[in-house]
């Protein structure tokens, strides 16, 4: 269709074109710039400056042929039209006439309106639905409500089909960052609480804090500027396919009050807003809601974007950009983190965050270092928060994870037959972060051909992929993570100095948990808190006497050794008080302070990752016995009498089965010497499926470690993951 869209360079109007125009329509704008911005439209759109107030402008414009209109050209401020009328009754009333007389010149009989929610004035009760008394308190509501009763008596009269869309507070800008000019002169909170965000303005006014509300400031109904534009366009296909008139709502029937928009605001931009509070003007109701069932119900419309989060993240994505003072860089620190999750108040972490708030804004490469564990996950998703990208796509790669041969695949994408299994073309991690952020953990692990591909990417943006000479561009922001030494790797050849040097352009380093001892309270306390509330677990806290023995250990995996410590002892002691007894025995295989278990198995002559892969076969081996021998007594085959004096004990007079340590044995060379009758049941494709499983669980699903440690290939390991449905740890999230 052809539709002609008044105001269309207005702050709705923009927005309206454009979702015309991705439906596939041809749009015209007719604008006298009076509020609206050039720079808003559309560039696929046809403008033309003039006014509606101008017969000569109209005709001009209705020399093409529309099928439809669609109408937001007026002036919009309550409180201005109570003070100046006339404005209001020439722009919004006569304009409006005389467009709805050109209409009917042209034979154009679709004409959607984009009204007002003032309309109804007072709530009589809330939400307020298409039936509630009609009685504005403002002029500026006057006029709608007269235009959409003119609009009636053209319909009655001429025939013209018309839809009137009624709605309070339009926010927000576009998702897709394609409408970039601020409002000028705005009237309502959000743009004005961004323009104090940004420095535009030095303070807001909150008009009365002894409503009847929960924080005592107003609750208004806000409706991201997006879903009503879609709303628009919906309600323009009801009046072609359907020829019937149609007044609704358009309202997400939930409000937020004055300080949640403040306090949003401050989470998402980082910065302090000033306001203060001031007499309650006069009529303001406490809450103003509306109802959209008709909206959904005739239109099928419903809201997508209006949640708080998502009207403050786009507002801020076009103010921030007008960012006044001396600095760019005013966040608040304890903002930050909370928002990012970061745990602790010791002078590393105090470090790591203030380095957060310098880097996070300006579009540069950050390299994040720390031991396993340590939370570098946690740094680079609050970075990506703190960004001008955070509400783009924020892709995590485990570059470790992923097998060699097939990297370069899962970060730039293949063309379809590029090699066997290439059934499709297919999209990488680069492509899909493009407008992003790309978080490349374990950089430290990726092929010297790969890291060729890889400067490329962060010198100029370009890249190719697999099996495809076309060169793509990608705009993408990287944040690499890595627990090695770099520079040592860098000397031994293993990495290749530029893109070290490339990457390292702010360099953040985390600290190891044992060197932040003050900071295991609250982490244990958050972890508690968390585990226990998501399971439904009754807790009862952690003594000081047991914080201070958790100081005591070296925690060589870090913070998510102590999570996972903490998680483990909370459900072996449901319920219970945590003591430091009870630490002491938990941790009694790894506190140097405390008594060890004779009875405990020492390994010698082993690597690390060896010793652990044969500990989990022997617990493995060890439960499988237990569920044997309870199951022999449930069924009461010939197992010795319940728990009797003549079942045999293992060592420390625990009932058990005397099974020679010979048949656990695992050697060097990979062979398994573990007899059938020791093991019952259980196929060797279970335990090494299992084997299999905590291995990349203990390696943080590196697959590489994994297969050294297994002794297999990485091959192998890659098929063994595949035939046993193990999924890759590679997660993608927008």
């Amino acid at each position: 269709m052809k539709i002609l869209v008044t105001g269309g360079a207005g702050y709705i109007g923009s927005h309206v074109a454009f979702e015309f125009i991705d439906r596939g329509h041809e749009v015209t704008i007719i604008d006298d710039l009076s509020l609206g911005l050039e720079e808003n439209i559309d560039p696929r759109a046809t403008f033309v400056k003039g006014s509606i107030l101008s017969e000569s402008d109209l005709q001009e414009v209705f020399r093409q042929e529309f099928d439809g209109v669609v109408h937001l050209a007026a002036w919009k401020g309550a409180g201005e039209s109570m003070t100046d009328p006339g404005k209001y009754a020439r722009n919004n009333l006569n304009g409006t006439v005389n467009l709805i007389h050109a209409c009917d010149r042209q034979s154009i009989k679709n004409l959607v309106f984009s009204s007002t929610a003032s309309v109804y004035g007072i709530p009589h009760y809330i939400p307020m639905d298409e039936d509630h008394p009609t009685v504005p308190i403002n002029y500026y509501g006057e006029t709608k409500l007269q235009i959409e009763k003119n609009l009636g008596w053209f319909s009655q009269l001429k025939g013209l089909r018309y839809a009137a869309l009624r709605y309070f507070n339009a926010a927000g800008y576009d998702v897709q960052g394609r409408v970039r000019g601020r409002e000028r002169n705005p009237q309502n909170l959000i743009p004005i609480v961004m323009e104090v965000a940004a420095g535009i303005r030095p303070e807001m006014e909150v008009y009365g804090n002894d409503y009847d509300t929960k924080d005592g400031t107003g609750v208004r109904d806000y409706i991201h500027v997006n879903d009503l534009a879609a709303a628009h366009a919906r309600a323009m296909d009801h009046l072609v396919e359907q020829d019937q008139n149609v007044v609704v709502n358009l309202a997400t029937g939930e409000g937020h009050s004055v300080l949640d928009v403040i306090y949003k605001t401050e989470e998402v931009s980082m910065r302090k807003i000033n306001y203060r509070v001031v007499g309650r003007r006069a009529g303001d109701p406490d809450t103003v809601l509306a109802g959209s069932k008709k909206a959904f119900d005739i239109l099928k419309w419903e809201p997508q974007h209006s949640d708080l989060e998502t009207l403050i993240q786009s507002a801020w994505q076009v103010y921030k950009h007008e960012l006044k003072g001396t600095s760019v860089m005013t966040i608040d620190i304890d903002k930050l983190q909370k928002k990012s999750g970061i745990i602790g108040t010791s002078d590393g972490i105090r470090q790591v965050l203030e380095m957060i708030a310098q880097v996070a804004p300006v579009d540069i490469s950050v390299l994040i270092s720390g031991e396993s564990g340590s939370g570098k996950e946690v740094v680079a998703k609050a970075l990506q928060k703190a960004s001008k990208r955070s509400n783009s796509p924020l892709v995590i790669v485990n570059c470790g994870a992923i097998p060699e041969g097939i990297i370069e695949s899962e970060l730039f994408g293949h063309k379809k037959g590029s090699f066997t299994g290439a059934s499709e073309d297919r999209k990488g991690y680069f492509e899909e972060a493009d407008k992003g952020t790309i978080f490349l953990d374990e950089i430290g692990e990726t092929p010297l051909e790969t890291q060729v591909k890889l400067l490329r990417v962060l010198e100029s943006g370009e890249y190719m992929r697999v099996g495809e000479a076309k060169t793509r561009y990608t705009d993408v922001r990287i944040i690499a993570a890595t627990n090695k030494n770099l520079e040592e790797l860098v000397r031994k050849g293993d990495f290749r100095q530029d893109l070290y040097f490339r990457l390292k352009t702010v360099s953040i380093e985390i600290p190891s948990l044992r060197n932040r001892i003050e900071d295991i309270g609250p982490l244990v306390e958050r972890f508690a808190l968390e585990f226990t509330r998501s399971n439904d677990l009754l807790y009862r806290g952690f003594m000081p006497d047991a914080i201070r023995r958790l100081k005591q250990y070296g925690w060589p995996g870090n913070v998510r050794e102590l999570k996972n410590f903490t998680e483990k002892i909370l459900v072996l002691e449901r319920g219970e008080r945590i003591t430091s007894d009870i630490v002491k025995r938990e941790l009694s295989d790894a506190l140097p302070a405390l008594d060890r278990n004779p009875a405990l198995p020492v390994l010698v002559n082993q690597s690390t990752d060896k010793a652990e892969i044969d500990l989990i076969l022997r617990q493995l081996f060890l439960l499988k016995q237990d569920t044997e021998v309870i199951q022999k007594i449930l069924v009461g085959s010939s197992a010795p009498e319940a728990m009797g004096s003549s079942f045999p004990l293992m060592d420390g007079g625990k009932p058990g089965l005397n099974v020679s340590e010979r048949s656990m044995e695992i050697t060097e060379e990979g062979q398994h010497l573990i007899r059938d009758d020791a093991i019952g049941d259980m196929s060797m494709s279970d335990l090494e499926e299992e084997a299999i499983r905590r291995s990349l669980r203990f390696f943080n699903h590196n697959r590489r470690k994994t297969a050294k440690s297994l002794g297999m290939s990485e091959r192998t390991l890659y098929r063994k993951i595949e035939e046993f449905g193990i999924e890759p740890k590679i997660k993608r999230r927008s």
